[in-house]
């Protein structure tokens, strides 16, 4: 992830975490402390590293040990942002706003 190009919503981060993979961040890159808080609470307190840039980021980085990639690993994407979640929070959005609209239209 670019350190630099801060973001809302990572969307590198969360790719990383649906494929396995834990993930290495600095604090600028924006919505991380939220989905290491949702990793954390859902008992995947590796899965989202937080580290300053500089030193702390490189130790971090020389700290990596690669596992082997005999399968595919299980994700550890919070359920909060797993596909099904997100759509069905999207629609509950889409529904509340139509039925005001259609309430404004009476």
């Amino acid at each position: 992830m670019n350190a630099f190009s801060p973001e809302w919503l990572p969307n590198a981060l969360l790719e990383a975490l649906a494929s396995g993979t834990p993930v290495i961040v600095t604090p600028e890159s924006g919505g991380v402390g939220d989905i290491r808080q949702a990793a954390v609470d859902a008992g995947q307190d590796g899965a989202v590293t937080i580290v300053e840039i500089g030193a702390p980021f490189q130790d971090a980085l020389r700290g990596i040990v690669p596992a082997p990639a005999a399968a595919p690993r299980e994700s550890l994407l919070p359920a909060r942002y797993r596909r099904d979640n997100v759509i069905g929070a999207f629609e509950t959005i889409l529904d509340a706003r139509l039925d005001a609209r259609a309430g404004n239209a009476a």
